[in-house]
């Protein structure tokens, strides 16, 4: 991509790898500012045999949940959209690397992100709650974040339809099982109790995992993203 000395002043932030292993993604800060990362920046993919890099989305956030590669080592998934917060904003795409296009997901209505594919790549579960718009923090952020439920998907985006409904949890961060028949998910009530739970994806039958994860992460996290991966993971292979 680039190969030394490669002036510092290029501000790349590597991202990872195509989901063919054949290009790398990477966002580029030439301010080196935080401030102006946190609001989101270009994705750039660039060619390993050579060539110019190419933008696949104009705002993508740098948390590492809101890009995922299909098991058929063809599209991403993205959560894209400008601004910090996560309750606004939001949206789910899928990108084609090879020719750079990206089709829209979810709409504007709902701030929609996390997206995970199933094992056959078929279905994409998802965290999303109603766009609240611009709010800074406070009650009405917290009142946004409350309502994010678990949802899932065709692939193409047909067929949206929550898989969690308890108005007294806010459900984030889902994760398939290896033979794609449940989802793994957090779940936090409004005092901050947070436990992990299963959630059949056909008739929807709920099993609580983990009663209590301790410690566990503020309820706010970083403009209403937690980055759950401290907290847990599973080995579902």
């Amino acid at each position: 991509l680039y190969t030394a000395p490669s002036p510092p002043q290029d501000g790349l932030i590597t991202a990872g790898w195509a989901p063919d292993g054949q290009a790398v993604l990477f966002w580029r800060e030439l301010l080196f500012s935080a401030s102006g990362a946190a609001d989101g920046l270009p994705l750039e993919i660039a060619p390993l045999d050579g060539g110019q890099p190419v933008v696949i989305a104009e705002f993508a956030l740098l948390h590492s949940d809101f890009r995922r590669c299909s098991p058929t080592g063809q599209t991403m998934a993205l959560t894209v959209g400008t601004g910090r917060e996560t309750w606004t904003n939001k949206r789910i795409a899928l990108a084609n690397p090879e020719t750079a296009s990206l089709d829209y997901l979810t709409d504007e209505t709902m701030s929609a992100f996390s997206p995970a594919f199933s094992p056959d790549g078929r279905q994409i579960a998802y965290a999303a709650a109603p766009d609240i718009g611009h709010v800074w923090g406070g009650d009405e952020a917290k009142i946004g974040a409350a309502q994010r439920r678990i949802w899932v998907m065709n692939v193409d985006g047909s067929n949206p339809r929550p898989l969690t409904g308890d108005p007294a949890y806010r459900d984030e961060r889902p994760q398939w099982s290896a033979d794609g028949s449940h989802v793994l998910f957090a779940r936090m009530s409004e005092s901050g109790h947070t436990s992990l739970w299963l959630i059949d994806v056909t008739d929807g039958t709920l099993a609580r995992v983990v009663d209590r994860l301790a410690p566990a992460p503020e309820w706010f996290g970083t403009y209403g993203h937690i980055d759950w991966d401290p907290f847990f993971d599973w080995w579902n292979t």
